[in-house]
């Protein structure tokens, strides 16, 4: 005969007496009170006495099946529902585990580690060393503004040098800054000259760039002469001076240049050329029995112009045809000529 599970609040039908039910996950109770609402097991059939069911109640041994009788007591039993202990504090979240809350407290103190350490880690970039030991590269800066500039040129000025100081390198790198407005005359001596080289560390994780506190002082030294307003020596013979030189002498040079290309001297001027060839002829006949025509190897030349509204259009294509005949005595790899104009113009008094 079919029984009903003994707790009240579940009444699912069980297929014979069991010591637990599977439905609601508890014990059955079989006191006398109990038995009194079940009903006698079917004729010929072998029934657990009640002391045989305690026992086994108490033991947690399951009874073993009739042959034809249902396993249902076989089953595992469902899981016990959550006491409120095990409830969550909120819904929707749960509690992090023992070695979640460790793993975040110590990325919590690693990255306060990190920031208080910051200060005192080596620097990865190109750092300042001495320049004992020959240069890999050379990096030539040449200035001859012979006017104040506009905002903007002076902005894009910068940014030019900043972008040429931070660009990759390898080995020792001088880096060398001249001027045509040199305050004691002596234009063939740098204002400023400083060696870097990548770091250890900078070389495995692949970092680039100069450090700061050395860009800083390079930059601070190329606006103040930027400011400077004394009279200039001319350009061509700066060039000239720097090619026989101990500059410019490494595997791999840049020579950088800002000017407005009007080269104006005693003996040569660009201003009022309109003839390339009689421009070339008038300057190598002025230059005799010095340097005529400087020669370069593995040396890239970038040319920074300032544009100039006060020149005609023959002078300015007078200037470039002179300029190209000039830096063309180089070879070598990396040897070129580039010609970028710079925005803005000369602020000119006249």
């Amino acid at each position: 005969m079919i029984r009903l599970c003994l707790n009240s609040a579940c009444a699912r039908q069980l297929f014979s007496r069991l010591p637990y039910c599977p439905y609601c996950g508890t014990i059955q109770q079989t006191t006398t009170a109990a038995r009194s609402d079940a009903v006698a097991p079917p004729a010929g059939g072998v029934d657990t006495p009640a002391a045989a069911s305690t026992e086994l109640a108490s033991s947690g041994t399951r009874p073993v099946p009739r042959p034809g009788q249902s396993t249902a007591a076989q089953l595992a039993p469902p899981l016990a529902p959550q006491t409120p202990i095990e409830q969550p504090a909120r819904a929707g979240a749960r509690p992090l585990a023992a070695p979640a809350r460790w793993l975040a407290a110590a990325l919590v103190l690693l990255a306060a580690a990190i920031y208080l350490a910051a200060p005192a880690w080596p620097e990865t970039g190109y750092v300042a060393v001495a320049c004992d030991a020959p240069a890999a590269s050379e990096l030539t800066i040449l200035l001859d503004l012979p006017a104040p500039l506009e905002p903007s040129t002076r902005a894009e000025v910068l940014v030019r040098l900043s972008r040429a100081l931070d660009a990759e390198q390898s080995g020792v790198r001088r880096i060398s800054v001249f001027s045509t407005r040199a305050r004691h005359g002596d234009v063939a001596t740098p204002v400023v000259s400083a060696c870097a080289a990548p770091t250890m560390l900078g070389s495995l994780l692949g970092a680039r760039g100069l450090a700061p506190q050395l860009k800083a002082q390079l930059l601070g030294k190329i606006e103040s002469q930027l400011a400077v307003q004394d009279s200039a020596a001319a350009l061509t013979q700066v060039v000239a001076d720097l090619s026989v030189s101990q500059y410019l002498r490494a595997p791999q040079n840049t020579l950088l240049v800002f000017s407005d290309l009007i080269d104006k001297s005693a003996r040569f001027n660009l201003f009022s050329c309109d003839n390339s060839q009689d421009v070339i002829h008038h300057y190598r006949a002025s230059h005799a029995g010095a340097v005529e025509r400087p020669a370069f190897r593995n040396t890239a030349v970038d040319l920074n112009a300032v544009p100039d509204p006060g020149i005609s259009p023959a002078t300015a294509r007078c200037r470039k045809a002179f300029w190209q005949w000039y830096f063309s005595d180089a070879e070598g790899p990396g040897a070129q000529l580039a010609m970028n104009f710079l925005p803005g113009r000369l602020k000119k008094k006249n």
